[in-house]
């Protein structure tokens, strides 16, 4: 069985980048090959070299998880027309000490929600960039931009299209991690 991390980058409750990342642990859970975790970053402090050499116990907890996972998925929202701060601080936690990633070499994939017609697009673009950096490998196609609309509520994606897509990204997903 691999495990999953899935990163979800809206800290709010019931926020529609919640909502697609449980949809696609719905899709994920159905093969029987995936345990799905959700990793707390929201918790974290924000990364500083200051605190390298006494970690705080939660980034031990973030980077024991993740370097026990096999893949990782992020869901993002776009915020001012990038990917939000608690994606970017869980990224430099991981990757540091220098030398000593956690990130490295595992597959990833990238889905962008949000509300506007570009479905975060532009947030996709900028965390692709550094998870190339961190090496990652990524799944580039199909590409995931979720528009956030009617067939969201009460932090559920409702049956319809926009499910049948994020079904669509996440069979692809599975046959691009276990290549």
């Amino acid at each position: 069985m691999k495990k999953c991390s899935v990163i979800v980058g809206s800290l709010r409750k019931n926020s529609n980048s919640l909502a697609v990342a449980n949809t696609v642990k719905g899709f994920l859970g159905e093969t029987g090959e995936f345990e799905v975790t959700f990793p707390e970053i929201g918790n974290l402090p924000l990364f500083s070299e200051d605190l390298e050499a006494n970690p705080p116990q939660s980034w031990v907890n973030f980077r024991n998880e993740i370097a026990s996972s096999d893949c990782l998925l992020f869901i993002t929202p776009e915020y001012n027309r990038g990917y939000p701060a608690c994606i970017k601080n869980a990224l430099d936690v991981g990757s540091r000490p220098n030398g000593k990633s956690i990130w490295s070499g595992k597959p990833g994939g990238v889905i962008g929600v949000s509300p506007g017609k570009i479905g975060a697009a532009l947030s996709v673009a900028q965390l692709k960039q550094i998870l190339s950096f961190l090496n990652i490998p990524i799944m580039n196609q199909p590409e995931c931009y979720i528009q956030a609309d009617g067939n969201f509520s009460g932090g559920a994606v409702g049956d319809g299209s926009t499910k049948d897509f994020i079904k669509l990204y996440t069979t692809k997903y599975i046959e691009f991690v276990t290549k």
